[in-house]
Formats: structure tokens, sequence, C-alpha cells
């Protein structure tokens, strides 16, 4: 049976068909997909993903529908559309240039665990301050410059998913306030460079007690959880210091410079001098 909203946009000339993208072959087997239009036209066959899409306004503007409702959308907006969601184009400014990230949803669902969240919330869009989008559009124009650098993609990822739970579209999961608590003191980087010992003693838990609930809450170990932080407070160091890299090892709490390394290279996908050295390059024109 037709409903009435895909005989309305059959009267508009618009396609129909869900498509179902399983894959797309953009993502080459990483967990991100960016892609800047540049005036291009967008998409006006209504189509859903199996994964998370993030839609960023740069210059222009456009309609955009998604599961049915009609969003205006300006610049320095962003747009989330999340799995199984129907969405597109219906009309755009000439010279619209839009930013758009394929994010798989494993990847999407470990951020939710590391930030103690459950989900996105089906929402409108929301702007973007000037002085965030300021900044996130150089940004956008650093990552179409570089091309498909992974640790560039999640660290611009990341800057989304913030804007994203700062706007309060993002659900918080249910954890018990207690360990909530915990959690929260867990982001410092004292306690971090002390590791699972700190996270012990902090929670009141045993261990055995604790490793249960980052298994159920997140999905990993008590260390696995604290070396997620640990690597936070790595690339801050990395990229915002001239600090020597044996030295930021030993202050994220490492003992071992080998180990560090395999884990910056893991999270970042490469290695701390050549992560160090892409954010210092001059921003490319694009």
């Amino acid at each position: 049976m037709v409903s009435f909203k895909q005989k309305l946009l059959r009267k508009r000339g618009i396609f129909t068909d869900i498509l179902e993208a399983e894959n797309i072959r953009g993502f080459a087997g990483t967990d991100y997909y960016f892609q800047k239009t540049e005036g291009k036209m967008l998409s006006d066959r209504i189509h859903s993903h199996t994964f998370f899409e993030f839609v960023y306004v740069l210059s222009g503007a456009c309609l955009h529908v998604k599961n049915g409702r009609r969003e205006s959308l300006q610049p320095g907006d962003l747009s989330v559309i999340l799995p199984g969601q129907s969405h597109c184009f219906l009309s755009q400014k000439a010279r619209t240039d839009i930013m758009a990230m394929s994010v798989r949803a494993e990847e999407v669902r470990r951020f939710f665990a590391l930030y103690g969240l459950c989900g996105f919330k089906d929402s409108s869009a929301f702007s973007l301050t000037a002085a965030k989008k300021e900044v996130f559009d150089e940004q956008c124009g650093r990552t179409a410059a570089i091309g498909e650098d992974a640790a560039h993609l999640r660290m611009l990822f990341n800057q989304m998913f913030l804007f994203c739970v700062q706007a309060g579209i993002a659900e918080k999961e249910s954890l018990p306030s207690a360990f909530s608590a915990v959690l929260d003191r867990m982001q410092s980087l004292e306690l971090c460079a002390e590791g699972v010992g700190a996270f012990v003693r902090i929670s009141g838990y045993s261990h055995s007690q604790l490793c249960r609930l980052t298994k159920k809450y997140f999905g990993m170990t008590p260390t696995e959880y604290v070396n997620r932080l640990r690597m936070n407070h790595a690339y801050r160091l990395i990229v915002g210091t001239d600090a020597d890299y044996a030295a930021i090892c030993q202050t994220v709490g490492f003992e071992s410079t080998s180990y560090f390394s395999k884990l910056v290279k893991e999270t970042f996908g490469c290695s701390a001098a050549r992560l160090r050295k892409k954010a210092k390059e001059p921003h490319k024109t694009v």
C-alpha cells in the first residue's frame, strides 16, 4: 500500500525506493567515509543506511527530508541520520557545499559506551555557534585536503560526537548513579595514569565486580576502558605539546614505550610522530 508521504513525493517526481545500503565502497575496510560535495547535486532519492550519517552544511542551503519530516538546512547546521532512517534532499541552492561523514554503527556504539550513553534521539538538525562553526569549517577543509586519514577522521568524528552530546540529542544510559560518579572522576589524567588500581579504589567495588560493570555497560574490561581514556589524554599531549613521546607515555600511565606505541597506532592508525606531524602541517587549499 502506498503511503500518503510516498504519494506526495511522487507528485514531486522523487523516487521513493528505500535503498538498503549495507555497505558503501568508500569505507574500504575502515570505520569512516568522508565526502565533501563542493556544489554537486545532492541525492533526491529516498534511501536509508545501516550506518550513521552526519550531514553538515558549509555553505548555501538545502531542503532535507528525514523520516518524512522536512528540515531547512543552513550553514552551520548539523543533521544526524540514524541507521534505518529514510532521507533525501528535495532542493538546494547553487554552490551548496555539504560535508557528509558516514560512520559504521559499531564504531558509533563504541563512542556511546565510552561516554556512558545509549544512543542518539530521533531529532531535527541543530546549529553550531559561530565560534564552533569557524573552527569546524576549518577542520572539514583540512580533512578534505588530507584525504582518507584514519586518525584525522576519528578526531573529526569525535568533535561531531561531542557537538551532538552538547546539543542534547544523546541519551544517557541508565548507569547506577554511584558508578556514573566514579566514571566522571576517572576522566582525570592523574587517576587515568594510576590505572585500574585507582579505578577499583575509588569505585569501592572488587575487581571482579568492576569487570562485570564495565562489560555490561561498555562491552570492555576495566583495563580497556582505562586505556581508552589514556589515549584521549595522549592525543592531546601529542598534538598540543612538544613533549617527548617517552615522557607522554609515562605521563598517561604506561611503563612500556613499545606498548604505548602499539596502542597509539591501533587507536589512531599511525605513530605518535606521524600524528604530531600531521597536526602541524599547514592547511592546504582545496
